[in-house]
């Protein structure tokens, strides 16, 4: 069966994949009405599937696993957009010299 992608910048329903053995491919930062958002690059074999049972609201998780990849999850959001802070900055500076 072949892999699907899905982008999401939604925590809880990145999360919701995540507990249903999704990887997390990617994270991408891109600004959105002058705020940092993060594109969450989610792969599965079933993700199609599982988008419709969690837009459903229908979606059954362990709790457990949900709270630790929602803190994991967190976290890697939180660096990476702490490191485009960092770059933007540096593209800043870079350009006042």
């Amino acid at each position: 069966m072949e892999r699907e992608v899905i982008r999401a910048s939604d925590m809880y329903e990145a999360t919701f994949y995540l507990s249903h053995q999704a990887t997390l491919d990617g994270i991408e930062v891109i600004k959105e009405n002058g705020e940092d958002i993060c594109l969450l690059t989610l792969s599965n074999e079933d993700l199609i599937s599982l988008q419709a049972t969690y837009f459903s609201g229908k979606c059954k998780v362990n709790l457990i696993t949900f709270r630790r990849n929602y803190s994991r999850l967190k976290t890697l959001v939180y660096n990476a957009k702490k490191n485009a802070r960092k770059q933007e900055r540096q593209l800043q500076q870079g350009g006042q010299r």
